[in-house]
Order: C-alpha cells, then structure tokens, then sequence
C-alpha cells in the first residue's frame, strides 16, 4: 500500500510536490494498469514549460492528458488553459479529478478504447503505462492532425528505438512508423526514484511534432514494414517473398530501385522516406494492397 501526498488548492510545480504533505490519502498502484505516479519537480517542470512553449509557438491552447491518475501533472498544467480533457479508466480518482476550477472534462475509461475525436485540437501529454505505450504512441499516429504535439513519457529503452536511424539495432516498425508522421525529440531522462512506485526502468519524455508531409497511406505503410521487418535478418528478398506472389515478376524489384534500394538490403538498411516512397509505389499500383 502506497502512502501519497496529494495536492489541492493552488496548481503549480511547487503545489504539485509540497502541496503533497498536506491532503494524504491511502491509494493502491495498481499494477495491472501499469501505474507509476510522477512525482520529479524536474520531470513535472520540464513538461510544463515544454507545452506552454508549445502553446506560445503553435496556438494550440486545450490541453488533453493520458491517465491523470493523482494529478501532479494536472496541477501544473491546468493553469496554461481553460479547456482541459482527460481520459482515465481508474474511478479512484473521480474525486480528485472532480475537484478542479475550470472543471476537467474527463472521458472515463481506456484511453486505447476512448473516441479521440470528441477531444478538441490540443496538445497531448502523458506519462503513459509502460505496457501501452506503443499502442497509444501508435493511436495517436491516426489523430495527429488532432493532437499536432505530443508530449509523452515513456520506457528509455521505448524512447530509444522510437528515435533510432537505420542500420542500427533498434531501428525497426517503430521507429520508421513513428518517424514517418512525426519529428522526435528527446527531452529528458529520469530515472526509477522519481516515480511511486520506482519502476526497474528509466524513464524518458519525448516531444512528437506532426510532419508537415505525411504518407499517403498509413496502412499500406504498417503493412509493408510488418512485412519487411518479420524476419529482419534475412534480405529483402527473403524477407518479401510470401507476398511477391502477389505482384508481377520484378515488381518490388522494380519499386525497391527506384527509391535507391534493393532485394539484397536488410530491413534496418532503409531509410524512412525510402520506406515512405516503397509503400506509396505500392499503393499507387493497380495490383492487390499488401496485407
């Protein structure tokens, strides 16, 4: 059993941390959920200016958090707006949540099963559960044009492969999907002590910025690196050759050379814009889509 200090009245940074000595109550992370309260002055005000520089450059004034939880986080950023949504699944925190003047809007339940849709454009903040993280970084892939900036925190090892360039170990699905719609920046690292409960893990917060230019089509993007990166070992060619059946002799070959690759390349040797052009030539084709 957790023993956490939550704040009330004023919303700041420092309210956030002190204010924690003041209003205790008893809660129980809940593993299942992945919960892992933020609770660093660095973390909670790195985040805060980050958006409000955001706010400042982009005019995206509503802010929309990912699993408030006790609301360290909220505190410190519910003073930068007057429209604040929140998606949380734990009801525990109906009364603290419920507690805030302007009011939250808050959409109970899971954020991975939530209508983003119904959220203003803002900017999105999270410290996300390290057992969804990838799902939710790649949901919010789908709303980006909603949600054009996101701050999340995620796993360092996460972080890394998100950020990663080709022919390296952790480039992969991620980090081409990833690095496809958006512009990745690394924040700031934090390790397992400033969280309740310390995670075995380091931390970090990355700053994605929806791509001016973005794929076509995302799908037939995702559905050529699941393919490409199944067996990321092998060469293209080997790695391709359960659905080269499906297009004419020498068509991926054709379409690999053309943005400057080849059936002898490994998956990890393609860059993200050759990725990008591969699935658009593709898509463009009047053959079957990939699946």
């Amino acid at each position: 059993m957790l023993r956490l200090y939550l704040p009330h009245q004023k919303h700041s940074t420092l309210y956030a941390i002190k204010g924690y000595i003041q209003s205790a109550v008893a809660i129980k992370a809940l593993k299942r959920w992945g919960q892992h309260f933020l609770n660093s002055p660095l973390g909670l005000t790195t985040i805060t200016e980050t958006v409000s520089a955001i706010q400042k450059v982009n005019g995206l004034q509503a802010i929309t958090e990912i699993g408030p939880g006790l609301g360290a986080l909220t505190d410190c950023l519910h003073p930068l707006t007057s429209t604040y949504y929140v998606m949380e699944q734990d009801q525990r925190f109906a009364p603290r949540l419920s507690s805030y003047d302007p009011p939250l809007n808050i959409l109970w339940g899971d954020a991975l099963r939530q209508e983003w849709a119904v959220c203003p454009k803002s900017v999105l903040v999270g410290n996300l559960p390290y057992n969804i993280s990838i799902p939710i970084i790649l949901r919010w892939l789908r709303y980006s044009e909603r949600f054009p900036e996101a701050i999340f925190m995620v796993q360092k090892e996460v972080g890394k492969r998100i950020i990663s360039k080709p022919s390296t170990k952790a480039y992969g699905r991620l980090a081409v999907m990833i690095q496809s719609m958006a512009h990745v920046r690394w924040i700031l690292t934090l390790g397992p002590e400033s969280f309740v409960p310390q995670p075995k893990v380091d931390s970090c917060v990355l700053h994605l910025k929806r791509n001016f230019s973005i794929p076509k089509d995302l799908d037939t993007l995702e559905s050529v690196l699941k393919h490409c990166f199944s067996q990321r070992r092998k060469i293209l060619k080997n790695a391709l050759a359960r659905i080269s059946v499906k297009f004419p002799t020498g068509f991926l070959e054709e379409g690999l050379a053309r943005v400057g690759a080849s059936m002898h390349y490994r998956p990890e040797m393609l860059t993200v814009d050759q990725y990008i052009k591969f699935s658009e030539y593709i898509k463009d084709s009047e053959y079957v889509a990939m699946d």
